[in-house]
Order: C-alpha cells, then structure tokens, then sequence
C-alpha cells in the first residue's frame, strides 16, 4: 500500500495528464474533501442531471447519472460538541465524522452517536474537524493531503489533551486505512503516532469493548 501511494505521489509530480484530467481531478480534490462544497455540488449536480447528455466528458456524465436525487438535511451532530453517555460513563471518544457522507447521508453519524452513547461513551465531535486527508492522498497530492492531515491530527490533539481519549472512532473504511497510517505518514511526530494507535473503526471498537 506504501509503495502505492510513492507511486501515486510520483506520478502526480512528474507527468502531465490531459486538461481535461487535470481538470476533472482539480475539482474533485477542492469539492469532495469539503461537506459544504460537495453538498452544494450534489444540488447543482441534481439540476444539471436532465442536460448530462450535452456533457463533453463520459465521467461527468457518469457521475452526473449518479449523483442522488435527494439530499437529507445537515445533521447538527456533526458539529463541534460533546454528547454525553447514557448511564455509567465507560469510554471517552472521538468521532471522526468524515467529509461526503455528511453530504450523502447523514444516518450513519446520527447512528454511530446514538450506538456508542448507549454503550456508556462519551462522544467528542473535535472543534476545526474536517476530511481526514484521504482523498487527496490517494489522488497523488501529497502536500494537500499531507496538510489536510496535520490539521485533523491537532483537532484530535486538542480533544485528547483535553481529557484523554480511549479511541478514534472511524466509521468510513477510508478514512480508517490513512488515520492508522499516521505514524508512518510523520515519521517521528507523537502527536501523529498518538492519534494512529487510537483509531479504531466503530466494529473493531465494540469487538473489543
């Protein structure tokens, strides 16, 4: 998987793609990572969905065909806040509350909150929480998604340091393969290799609870 994304770094630095490449991939790199941005995108998307056949590019078209015909309503959740458990406190965690599902569907934090406070956790949505750098990173751009996951790192920092977490919870199977890999994204960072050993995706979470 390493050498993957070397690989996918290295191609993005040193060749040329076709405009419309480059292009495609510009748009998807500054929308999807961003919950406003994409939920924004998928309203245009919806109205531009009768017009996908005048598209010059197949995978406009594509995701255009794609693109959901309802949208659910922000979730207040996904705010910055702590909910408390219901009953004996057992666990102090962190949610990590992704970036297109909170466009795409609301349910799954709604849920992953509601299952995790009845089992005596207190849920911590960090403040200045956004994508966890995935996206890009798995699109070659190094840099961009080496700096969107340093700033989800100090917002996980932040909420530890507050009072200490027991996990990161992770219920995006994206999000869940780079958060662990952080320790080896910043080699010698113990913030980095801190928040790599608390996550946990939500089942692994509750297997070992």
């Amino acid at each position: 998987a390493h050498l993957l994304e070397i690989g996918k770094a290295h191609i993005e630095a040193t060749y040329r793609r076709p405009w419309r490449d480059r292009a495609l991939r510009w748009m998807l790199a500054k929308i999807v990572p961003h919950a406003g941005r994409f939920r924004f995108a998928m309203l245009g998307a919806r109205l531009a969905r009768p017009f996908r056949a005048l598209m010059p590019d197949p995978r406009l078209r594509a995701m255009l065909e794609m693109a959901p015909r309802d949208l659910p309503p922000p979730s207040r959740n996904d705010d910055a806040q702590v909910f408390a458990p219901i009953g004996e406190k057992r666990a102090r965690v962190a949610l990590m509350i992704g970036c297109a599902q909170r466009a795409l569907n609301t349910d799954i934090n709604d849920a992953t909150i509601r299952l995790l406070r009845r089992a005596g956790c207190e849920v911590v949505i960090p403040k200045d929480f956004g994508c966890c750098g995935a996206m890009t990173l798995h699109m070659g751009r190094d840099a961009e998604g080496r700096a969107t996951a340093q700033s989800a790192i100090a917002s996980l920092i932040a909420a530890d340091r507050d009072s200490p977490l027991d996990a990161v919870i992770i219920n995006t199977s994206g999000c869940g393969t780079t958060i662990k890999d952080y320790g080896h994204m910043f080699p010698g960072d113990p913030d980095a290799a801190r928040i790599a050993k608390l996550a946990k995706d939500v089942t692994e979470f509750f297997d070992a609870f």
